[in-house]
């Protein structure tokens, strides 16, 4: 046996030298392949925090009166003035909270509004590069709305509060808050919030269409999506206020080629229902097609919403919310939009009252 066992044991000793070599040659490896990794990770951290930091942000900041206003009703002698990144800025200075959700900015620029922008995001990547291999591609992208000013603060403020009177009802046609003041290449924009990606709006997609029949023939899966929204959005309390084609969104197609996952978004001027609030300037009638005249100085008021209020010793005109505001608007985009002469469930909707003239070509007034 000991004969046996002498050859092994010379072998192994003169297998171990090359056995140690082996060792310091795979942990040498390794070192240079840690340092590589981290030099790279350091690397692109520093060229997104450039890249983001050179992007051009633009926005306009424009004087509100006591009931927002949409950008058609702003009047041609008020001024739209630029505001630079720096106002931005001030918003990411704080860092961001541990163990908090990360998003990482795309920079693609989806939309820009009177008093803020939306931007795509992704979810932001396990900091251990093995897991974000694994995860490579699976990253969801979002929108991640943003203003730039002191009014365009309260706007969102007001957004963020009718989204979550909507989720408290579980409104699926209604956009969605995903999280507020969140946190985005390290840093947390405490005026923004993110939102469900939704990369198409009736308006686009009608003008991208040949063929009315098609459009027609979508109407009734759109339209079902448009009141089951509404009626959740006036059950929690408020009407959209803005209701008009392009704020009308959707995720995708079905399989005739018709919006699928349709909601109502940009709730900024959402208004809650029984509220009063002042009349537009009868110079932006025309340009506000999607409105009803009620809410109008020096217009007929079909739907009676005008109501006579004591303002510092004197009576002025005010309009009171009702549901009927938005049927009004979505009256017009069945004419305008789908081509249709009528919608038997809308004409239920608004019963006797009238809408008023509701159209494009509205004759400009002047105050």
């Amino acid at each position: 046996p000991q004969a046996q066992v002498f050859p092994v044991r010379l072998a192994t000793r003169c297998l171990r030298p090359f056995q140690h070599l082996v060792c310091w040659i795979m942990l040498s490896l390794r070192i240079l392949l840690c340092a590589f990794s981290t030099v790279t990770v350091m690397t692109f951290r520093h060229l997104d925090d450039d890249q983001a930091l050179q992007q051009e942000v633009e926005f306009s900041d424009v004087p509100l009166t006591p009931s927002f206003r949409p950008k058609s009703l702003i009047s041609d002698d008020e001024q739209v003035l630029p505001v630079m990144p720096s106002v931005l800025l001030e918003n990411l200075e704080k860092e961001c909270p541990k163990e908090s959700k990360q998003y990482k900015s795309t920079g693609k620029l989806l939309g820009r509004g009177n008093w803020g922008s939306v931007y795509e995001v992704k979810e932001q990547g396990s900091k251990s590069w093995r897991q974000r291999w694994r995860e490579r591609g699976s990253k969801k992208h979002f929108a991640l709305k943003t203003v730039s000013s002191e009014e365009g603060k309260e706007v969102l403020e007001h957004e963020i509060q009718v989204m979550l009177a909507a989720s408290k009802h579980s409104c699926s046609h209604v956009v969605p808050m995903i999280m507020s003041a969140p946190c985005v290449d390290g840093k947390q924009q405490h005026y923004s919030f993110v939102t469900t990606l939704l990369p198409y709006d009736l308006r686009k997609w009608r003008n991208e269409q040949t063929s009315t029949t098609k459009v027609q023939h979508c109407y009734p899966v759109v339209a079902k999506a448009v009141y089951a929204g509404l009626e959740c959005l006036h059950a929690s309390g408020y009407i959209h206020g803005d209701l008009k084609d392009d704020n009308v969104l959707f995720k995708d197609f079905d399989a005739d080629g018709c919006p699928s996952g349709i909601v109502l978004g940009d709730l900024g001027l959402a208004q809650k229902i029984g509220s009063l609030i002042s009349k537009y300037g009868a110079s932006s009638y025309a340009g506000s097609s999607h409105l009803v005249a009620s809410l109008f100085d020096g217009q007929s008021d079909p739907l009676g919403l005008n109501k006579m209020v004591p303002v510092r010793g004197f009576y002025v005109q005010a309009a009171i919310v009702k549901p009927k505001i938005d049927y009004c608007s979505w009256a017009m985009s069945v004419t305008y939009i789908f081509g249709l002469p009528e919608d038997k469930a809308l004409t239920k909707k608004l019963g006797k009252g009238s809408c008023g003239p509701m159209a494009p070509g509205r004759r400009k007034l002047y105050p």
